[in-house]
């Protein structure tokens, strides 16, 4: 197991060594929570997340996206700091998202490759949506790890896993979502209602607004499917 580092909270499971951070155009995470991040090998920039980059002096490696949001003067920004720029054309069918990491998943095909994404909460449900379920899905080249800012985040468990969430901070509310049509012999325990050995359906995600107990240990495993961490501060 392996250990990221966030502010508030530090987890640990079964991450790959090598994560890079997709920075999006959603709510935008704090400067300073963003540049308390070191856990990556690089950081990507899509479209409006290069607006990120600027504010907290972060270079990203690559930028992709359509320019339909970020202003031209980040975009130049970028490739003037040697940004790896690629723009798309904005009558298109696919997302700057989706674009990005098809891009990823070529560049590091057959290599076990984490992405973690920020400034992918707040906005527009269908974004959401579409944003996570691309993340989940499309996992040639890469594993999905988590999603978060300063304000909530959800961490992904795959298959026979387990993860130990140690909060510097009591969330709000603690969630196990199943995203796949079963997620079998899942447990937590450290919360005010645990689980053990508990079989989530997708169609019935009850699981949803726990609390932590006196412990600030949060332990979660399952033998098979796939589960989200979620939780919440404010």
């Amino acid at each position: 197991m392996l250990e990221l580092n966030l502010p508030y909270i530090q987890i640990e499971s079964n991450f790959p060594d090598n994560i890079t951070i997709f920075i999006l155009g959603g709510r935008s995470p704090s400067p300073n929570w963003l540049k308390s991040l070191n856990f990556q090998s690089e950081t990507w920039a899509i479209d409006k997340g290069v607006d990120s980059c600027i504010s907290t002096g972060i270079i990203p490696s690559t930028l992709v996206g359509d320019k339909d949001s970020a202003d031209n003067s980040a975009w130049q920004w970028a490739a003037e700091t040697g940004c790896k720029v690629l723009s798309f054309d904005s009558e298109k069918d696919l997302t700057d998202f989706q674009l990005a990491l098809d891009i990823f998943g070529k560049k590091y095909h057959g290599k076990t490759h984490g992405i973690f994404l920020t400034g992918c909460w707040g906005g527009r449900f269908d974004h959401l949506w579409s944003i996570l379920i691309t993340f989940i899905s499309h996992t040639n080249g890469y594993q999905p790890v988590a999603m978060a800012d300063e304000k909530e985040g959800m961490l992904f468990m795959r298959g026979s896993s387990k993860s130990l969430l140690n909060f510097k901070k009591s969330p709000l509310a603690i969630s196990l979502i199943p995203f796949t049509k079963k997620c079998q012999n899942v447990c937590i325990d450290g919360v005010r209602w645990p689980l053990d050995g508990a079989t989530l359906d997708y169609n019935e995600p009850y699981s949803i607004s726990n609390r932590l107990s006196d412990d600030a240990v949060v332990s979660v495993s399952l033998s098979n499917g796939l589960l989200g961490i979620y939780w919440v501060w404010q």
